[in-house]
C-alpha cells in the first residue's frame, strides 16, 4: 500500500512532468532537509556544483540531467521524496530550473492465488541462453522482464568527487589528492587501450602504420588528450599526490604535441573526468533497483521456470518485475473447478461433432480443434496475461478423437461393408457411396436430370463368335472391356451394364457432372486411341514354340495366320460410340427385392440409334446436335457435321456430328477436313449438287488418306448424284430416314 508512481503530463509525451525552479521549490517544500535516514550523497552535491559551474563559465542556461522527485500536496505546498542534493547544489549554483518529477500516492493491490501466491510472469522480451560447449544444446537461460535491463558489473570504488572554487581549483585542503590521481592515470591508461581496439577495428592492418594511426587519433581530440595526458605523465614520472608540481611544465609539452591550450593538463580537468564519468554512474543506477546475485552454474543457484532453467538472481528480477509493474500471470488452474468446467464443455461439443463428420475428416478435425487451443492459449497469455491449462483440453480433445474413431471403425465400417457386400451386383459403387452418405436406403423410383447417354459396341462381333472358341473369346472380351471400362471410370462416367460386347454407360449421374458431355466425347476418343493400341498389341502376338493354337476352330490360313496367336478379324476389330444428350430418368429401377440404378427414355434410345448410325457412314463415333450445342466448336475437340437423319422410332430430324481430335499442332488433316466437308454439306442442303459433289469429292480424298473405306464423303456423293436424277420434295428439310436401327 500507499506506493509512489510517476504521475506522468499525457501532452508533453516526456519522461518527466515539469521544469520548476529550485529556490521555488524550496520555499514551497515542507521539508526542505532531508529525513535522518536519508542517505545523503556529497559526490551527487559536488557533481551537480561542479557541472553548473563549467556550464555557467559557457554562458548555457543549463538544466541538471537528474531529476527531483516530489508530491504535490495542498495549498500549493509540495514535499520532496528524493533529489535534496540536486535541489540544494542548483539553488547554491543559482540554476534557473531543475527537472521534477511529480509521484502520486496510490494503494497497489496484488491479488493472490489460493496458496496465497503471486505468479512470477515471465514475460520478458529480453533473452539469452548460456550453449554446451560439447553438445551444443541450450543448458540455462536468461530472461529479463524489461528492455531498460542491464547487467552490472564489479568495479572499484570511485575516489569522493570534490567541490571546484570559483577558481578551478580544489576547494578542500584536506582532500585526499593521491586517490583522484591514481583513477585519473588509470582513466587515462583506459581511454588509450579504447582508441587503440577502436583503432584496430576500424583501420585493421593500417592501424601498424604510424602516420594512419596520428590521423585517426587526430580526428579524435578528446581521446587524443587523454593519450597524451598519459605520455606527459609518463615522461614527468609523476606520483599520485604530486600532479599539481608538473602542471605548469605542460602547456610546452601541449604546444609540441599541438595540442590547444583549452586542453592543458590542470586540477579542472582531472576533477572534470571524474564528474563526467560519475555522471554516467548517476545516470545508470540513480533511481534503480540493483539485485546482486552469482551466475556461474557452478555455484548450483539454478531454478526449472515456465521456460526453461533459470539462475536465482533472473527469477527474483521477474518476481519483482510482475509485482512492481502488476503485470500479474492468472493461471485457470488457481479458479476452483474452472479446468474441469472447460474439459467438460470441449469433450460435450467435440463428442457430437467428431460423431458428425467421416472418420478421414475426423482427423482434419482433431489438428484444427488442437490448433484453436493453441492459438486461444497464447492469445490469452500475449494479451491478457492469462496461462490456461492446454495439456487437459488437448487431451480430451484426443480423447473424444479416439473414442469416436474407434465407435466409427467399429459401426460405420462394418455398415458400409455390409452394404457394399449387399448391393454392390446391381447397385454401382457410386450410388452406393451417395446413398450410405445420405443414410437412405435404395428404394424404387428414380428422377429426371440432363445427362449424358453413352452407347458402345463392336463393329461385326458375331464374326467373332464363329472364329474364336468360346474361352479365347472370354479371354478378348475381358481384356477389351477392362481397358475400356477403366477410361469410362477415369472420366468418371457410370457403368450401367455390359451387353454381350456393348457398353452402356452415361454421365451426370449419380454424381452431378457439369461437363459431362465433354466427359463423354473425350472418353469416346480416348476409347478409339486405346483400340488403336489394343489393335497393335494384338497384331504383334505370335505363338511361342511348341504352343497349342488358338485355332482350334479351323479357320483358313487366309483369316489366320497359324503363327499369329488371334485371327486377322481381331487385327482389325472397329467399334462404333453413340452419345447424347437430354433429359433422361435415371435411378434405381427393378422390383422391391433386386434393382439396378439405370436410366431410361427417349434420349437413352437415340444414343443407342447414334451407334447403329455409326456403322452407315463407316465411323466410329456419332453424338447428337445437343452434345455439340453443349460443348461448341473449339477446345480439344473438332466437330463435323456428318448428316441430318431420322433414327427409326422418330419422326423429328436430328443433326449428327463426328468428334475429332484438334491436330492443329500436328499436320492440320482434321481442320482441312472439317472445312471442306462442312461447305459440301451446305451446298447439299442448298440442293446445289454440283457444288456439293465437287467438295464432297476433295473431303474424300481427304478421308480416304484418315481411314480407307466407307466414309460420310463417299455416302453423299453417292446420294447427290441420286438427288440430281431423282431431286428431293419441295419440303425437303435436308434429313434422310435410316432404315435399321
Amino acid at each position: 500500500p500507499d506506493a509512489l508512481l510517476p504521475e506522468l503530463d499525457p501532452g508533453s509525451g516526456g519522461r518527466f512532468a515539469e521544469l520548476l525552479s529550485p529556490v521555488e521549490l524550496l520555499f514551497a517544500a515542507a521539508n526542505p532537509e532531508p529525513p535522518p535516514d536519508y542517505r545523503y550523497s556529497e559526490n551527487l552535491y559536488h557533481l551537480i556544483r561542479n557541472l553548473a559551474g563549467r556550464q555557467q563559465a559557457q554562458g548555457s542556461g543549463w538544466i541538471p540531467p537528474l531529476p527531483v522527485s516530489i508530491v504535490r500536496l495542498e495549498r500549493g505546498h509540495v514535499e520532496i521524496v528524493d533529489g535534496w542534493e540536486i535541489l540544494k547544489a542548483a539553488a547554491e549554483s543559482g540554476l534557473k530550473e531543475i527537472k521534477a518529477v511529480v509521484l502520486r500516492r496510490k494503494d497497489v493491490e496484488l491479488p493472490l492465488t489460493r496458496g496465497s501466491r503471486i505468479n512470477i510472469n515471465y514475460a520478458g522480451r529480453e533473452g539469452d541462453f548460456i550453449v554446451d560447449s560439447e553438445t551444443g544444446r541450450r543448458i540455462m537461460f536468461h530472461r529479463v522482464p524489461t528492455e531498460s535491463y542491464q547487467s552490472v558489473s564489479q568495479s572499484p570504488p570511485l575516489p569522493a568527487l570534490p567541490l571546484l572554487d570559483e577558481n578551478g581549483m580544489i576547494a578542500d585542503d584536506e582532500y585526499n589528492r593521491a586517490a583522484l590521481e591514481s583513477w585519473f592515470y588509470a582513466y587515462c591508461d583506459e581511454m588509450g587501450r579504447m582508441v587503440q581496439a577502436e583503432a584496430q577495428a576500424v583501420l585493421g592492418k593500417d592501424a601498424e602504420d604510424t602516420a594512419m594511426m596520428l590521423e585517426f587519433i587526430a580526428a579524435r581530440p578528446a581521446e587524443r588528450s587523454f593519450l597524451l595526458y598519459r605520455m606527459f605523465l609518463d615522461q614527468a614520472g609523476a606520483w599520485p599526490g604530486y600532479f599539481n608540481q608538473i602542471y605548469p611544465a605542460y602547456p610546452d609539452f601541449a604546444e609540441s604535441a599541438g595540442q590547444p591550450a583549452e586542453f592543458n593538463l590542470n586540477e579542472t580537468i582531472v576533477v572534470s573526468a571524474l564528474a563526467d564519468y560519475s555522471l554516467e554512474g548517476f545516470k545508470r543506477y540513480r533511481n534503480r533497483i540493483v539485485m546482486a546475485g552469482g551466475t556461474a552454474l557452478g555455484i548450483g543457484d539454478t531454478h526449472q521456470t515456465s521456460v526453461g532453467p533459470m539462475f536465482g538472481i533472473h527469477v527474483l528480477i521477474n518476481a519483482l518485475n510482475t509485482m512492481v509493474t502488476g503485470n500479474l500471470l492468472h493461471r485457470t488452474a488457481d479458479q476452483p473447478y474452472f479446468d474441469l468446467i472447460m474439459l467438460l464443455v470441449l469433450c460435450l461439443l467435440l463428442t457430437p461433432l467428431y460423431l458428425k463428420v467421416p472418420v478421414r475428416g475426423s482427423w482434419l478435425l482433431l489438428f484444427l480443434v488442437s490448433g484453436t487451443i493453441l492459438g486461444v492459449a497464447y492469445a490469452a497469455f500475449s494479451f491478457k496475461n492469462i496461462q490456461l491449462s492446454i495439456i487437459p483440453l488437448l487431451s480430451g480433445n484426443l480423447l473424444c478423437f479416439m473414442n469416436t474413431f474407434a465407435y466409427k471403425l467399429v459401426t460405420e465400417e462394418r455398415n458400409r461393408k455390409f452394404l457394399h457386400q449387399t448391393f454392390k451386383a446391381y447397385l454401382s459403387p457410386e450410388v452406393i457411396d451417395d446413398m450410405y452418405a445420405r443414410r437412405v436406403m435404395p428404394v424404387l423410383g428414380g428422377e429426371s436430370r440432363q445427362i449424358t447417354a453413352y452407347f458402345t459396341d463392336i463393329a461385326g462381333f458375331s464374326s467373332f463368335s464363329e472364329c474364336l472358341a468360346p474361352q479365347y473369346l472370354v479371354q478378348l472380351l475381358n481384356e477389351y472391356l477392362s481397358a475400356m471400362t477403366d477410361i469410362l471410370l477415369e472420366e468418371q462416367g457410370t457403368l450401367d451394364k455390359y451387353e454381350g460386347d456393348a457398353i452402356i454407360a452415361f454421365f451426370g449421374a449419380p454424381v452431378n457432372l457439369p461437363d459431362h458431355p465433354e466427359r463423354a466425347v473425350r472418353t469416346a476418343l480416348r476409347m478409339q486411341e486405346k483400340l488403336t493400341e489394343l489393335r497393335h498389341k494384338w497384331a504383334g502376338e505370335k505363338l511361342k514354340d511348341g504352343e497349342t493354337s488358338p485355332n482350334i476352330l479351323d479357320v483358313s490360313e487366309d483369316l489366320w495366320n497359324p503363327a499369329d496367336r488371334w485371327p486377322k478379324l481381331v487385327h482389325d476389330m472397329q467399334m462404333r460410340i453413340g452419345i447424347n444428350t437430354g433429359e433422361i430418368i435415371v435411378g434405381n429401377m427393378g422390383s422391391a427385392v433386386r434393382m439396378n440404378y439405370t436410366m431410361m427414355g427417349d434420349a437413352v434410345n437415340l444414343a443407342a440409334r447414334l451407334e447403329s448410325a455409326a456403322k452407315q457412314y463407316g465411323l466410329g463415333i456419332l453424338v447428337s446436335g445437343t452434345v455439340f450445342r453443349q460443348i461448341g466448336q473449339g477446345g480439344c475437340f473438332l466437330f463435323r457435321q456428318v448428316d441430318r437423319v431420322k433414327v427409326v422410332g422418330r419422326n423429328e430430324a436430328v443433326d449428327v456430328y463426328e468428334p475429332l481430335a484438334d491436330d492443329s499442332t500436328r499436320d492440320g488433316r482434321n481442320h482441312k477436313l472439317v472445312e471442306i466437308y462442312n461447305q459440301a454439306l451446305e451446298s447439299y442442303f442448298k440442293r446445289e449438287w454440283d457444288a456439293a459433289l465437287e467438295l464432297f469429292a476433295s473431303a474424300q480424298e481427304l478421308e480416304e488418306k484418315r481411314s480407307p473405306g466407307i466414309t460420310p464423303s463417299a455416302l453423299l456423293i453417292r446420294r447427290c448424284r441420286d438427288f440430281k436424277i431423282n431431286p428431293p420434295p419441295a419440303e425437303w428439310d435436308g434429313s434422310v430416314q435410316l432404315e435399321s436401327k
